[in-house]
């Protein structure tokens, strides 16, 4: 592997150490990395959200993390509107293989939620600094307008995100603020998420993951900001929060299937795949001949150029 890169993994591990949830992802950075390494004077980051100039990014998969993105930011740190979806071919194998499975990105205790009521769930994120203010307006907009609902907390918390004391210290603060209240819910544990995903009545999310196992359970689902499936799923702004969420449909079926399937054929590399290597560098090399990220994630472009095999 490229000594640029070993050392960068090498920080990734120390970082993570004391988190089995996060360390099971080693052998997928480890690989995308050493298929990196034959390349010549490109730079490439796993997960990097700097402002640094890289060739190429990959990130764990929207679900499950072995269902690895590569590109030069586009469903990386880059989300446009877009419709390609709507010229996918549906396949109904795509969506059972999907709906028949956890779609969890870390790994997840063992520990189910039982429900004592309606809620809505918010898996909390990012807290410091770049989910901060969109989490604070879901906890103002619970408590002001009565809406039972439950922040759960995320799964493989880390020293380069927040560790579990940091949400305690978290929602000590908004305690003290004064915006929770008897309908704002934090749990001490942490608890299984597809336990708590197929219990609730609807999840709402500023980008979470999370929000294609809410589509699968047939949930009412809303996200904050852009993310991977939002051509599909509502986006409101943290500012416009009111009671029109509870107004919210979920997805139907037909939408379903054919977004999966444009996922799963345009973006998706799977880790387990034997050809696994082959699209990776096969990517990369129509990026070298002239192709866009944009072409890379079409679905004519990627069908007519082997990718969907």
């Amino acid at each position: 592997m490229n000594p640029r890169y070993i050392s960068w993994l090498k920080q990734w591990i120390e970082a993570r150490n004391h988190n089995p949830e996060k360390m099971h992802l080693v052998p997928y950075i480890e690989k995308c990395l050493k298929i990196a390494s034959s390349w010549e004077n490109e730079v490439c980051c796993f997960e990097t959200f700097d402002n640094r100039k890289y060739d190429y990014r990959f990130m764990g998969g929207f679900g499950k993390f072995k269902h690895l993105r590569f590109s030069k930011g586009l469903y990386i740190n880059k989300y446009y509107r877009r419709d390609d979806w709507k010229n996918a071919e549906p396949d109904e194998l795509i969506y059972t293989s999907y709906k028949s499975r956890p779609n969890d990105r870390y790994l997840q205790t063992d520990v189910e939620w039982v429900k004592d009521r309606p809620y809505v769930l918010v898996p909390l994120q990012f807290l410091y600094p770049k989910d901060y203010f969109e989490t604070l307006s879901l906890i103002e907009w619970a408590t002001k307008n009565k809406i039972y609902t439950i922040f759960k907390r995320h799964p493989a918390s880390s020293s380069q995100s927040q560790t579990p004391r940091d949400y305690d210290k978290f929602w000590d603060t908004v305690v003290r603020m004064g915006i929770t209240s008897e309908y704002t819910i934090f749990p001490i544990d942490n608890y299984n998420a597809n336990s708590m995903i197929k219990q609730c009545d609807m999840m709402i999310s500023v980008d979470s993951a999370m929000t294609l196992q809410a589509m699968l359970y047939n949930k009412p689902t809303v996200n904050l900001r852009r993310c991977m499936i939002s051509d599909i799923i509502p986006i409101i702004d943290h500012t416009k929060l009111d009671d029109s969420l509870k107004d919210i449909k979920s997805i139907d079926l037909e939408t379903q299937i054919k977004w999966l399937t444009w996922y799963w054929r345009t973006c998706v590399n799977n880790y387990d795949a034997e050809n696994f290597a082959w699209k990776i560098n096969r990517r990369r090399d129509l990026y070298k001949t002239g192709a866009s990220d944009l072409d890379l994630h079409s679905w004519q472009f990627t069908k007519n150029n082997g990718l969907h095999e």
